[in-house]
């Protein structure tokens, strides 16, 4: 087995586990429960880890998250009422107008 990815919030470990199951990439998340741990063991041991189960999917493994942890799309601004939302929403947070730029 060989660790692909870490991170002090298990979100972040879980949303890469995620991604590469699409993809037909096999993981485990250890050190899922450690974080209580912290303080009794050095912090960084106590981090949730993502590990691949097939060595042969290594370079796609890291090629999907080297992409993901680059992707970040730009925040729009709504037609309507003019407020600034995150590139993740679809409808205006305020308003709830459809996000133009997801129409394309």
């Amino acid at each position: 087995m060989h660790k692909l990815y870490s991170n002090p919030h298990l979100f972040f470990v879980e949303h890469m586990h995620n991604i590469l199951a699409i993809e037909g990439i096999e993981t485990q998340i250890k050190n899922q429960f450690l974080s209580g741990a912290s303080g009794d063991v050095p912090v960084f041991e106590t981090w949730p880890e993502l590990w691949l189960v097939n060595s042969e999917q290594l370079v796609k493994a890291e090629t999907l998250i080297k992409k993901s942890e680059q992707e970040s799309g730009d925040d729009w601004l709504c037609p309507s009422c003019k407020e600034l939302n995150a590139d993740s929403f679809e409808i205006c947070w305020h308003c709830q107008s459809d996000n133009p730029i997801s129409k394309c």
